[in-house]
């Protein structure tokens, strides 16, 4: 959004916007036979992404095909990593023949950042669902090119777990080089976000004697000066349970 609109019109948009994301979620829910072929066959990037896969297969394969559609670099993309919690041998059967470039484990997630290589990871909970095309990865870099103190990076502004209907204020927006429009933080997302991993590192990343990881991991960060974004609107929701479930 331009930055001559003033929040009301901007809030306007967003809610036009959010009147659209029915159709959009349908859209980005299905199988992406060519993007699951292309980052397949490579080359590889410099971004891990981790997603958590809880015991409902279709759940976590819409979470998979949201990603693979509205995310327009995918080519960042080095290694796609899911952590799988409670899924039968035959759910794991059945995504790594859907999508061959998975990397299946049970590691734990506190133990992630210690075997990436590259600079950046984004990390996705179970349950999360993708609905605005965008180039995700390079937008959420850039936040923390610009911050030399950010360590993570939010997708959906105020760490929303469902559409807000409005974008952040302009006296709270910071932009990057590009005008990429963002947010500085000081509570660490718990959805879709993006670290970079040395930064991570220097705050002690997270631990397994952790209660609360996010919080504890916030606390340590806070002590080394580091601190967190979000991008100022929301891209992605958590897929709403079945009544009773």
């Amino acid at each position: 959004a331009r930055t001559s609109l003033p929040d009301e019109q901007r809030n306007r948009i967003a809610a036009n916007r959010d009147f659209q994301v029915p159709l959009l979620l349908d859209s980005a829910a299905r199988y992406p036979q060519d993007r699951v072929r292309a980052l397949s066959a490579g080359p590889r990037g410099e971004v891990t992404v981790s997603l958590i896969a809880g015991p409902e297969l279709d759940v976590t394969e819409r979470s998979l095909n949201s990603l693979l559609n509205t995310c327009g670099d995918l080519a960042r993309i080095d290694r796609v990593l899911l952590l799988h919690r409670g899924l039968a041998p035959e759910q794991r059967a059945t995504l790594a023949a859907k999508y061959p470039f998975l990397d299946l484990t049970e590691e734990p997630l506190f133990t992630i950042p210690q075997s990436i290589s590259g600079r950046f990871w984004l990390h996705v909970d179970a349950g999360w669902q993708f609905f605005a095309p965008e180039m995700l990865i390079s937008r959420l870099i850039s936040v923390l090119a610009a911050e030399p103190s950010v360590f993570q990076v939010g997708v959906n502004f105020t760490d929303a777990t469902e559409l807000i209907g409005t974008f952040a204020a302009e006296g709270m927006v910071r932009r990057t080089c590009d005008g990429g429009r963002y947010v500085l933080t000081d509570t660490v997302a718990r959805g879709p976000a993006l670290f970079d991993v040395a930064r991570l590192r220097q705050a002690a990343g997270f631990a397994a004697a952790d209660d609360d990881p996010f919080t504890a991991l916030g606390r340590r960060a806070a002590s080394h000066g580091l601190r967190t974004a979000t991008l100022d609107e929301v891209l992605c929701i958590r897929i709403p349970r079945p009544f009773g479930a």
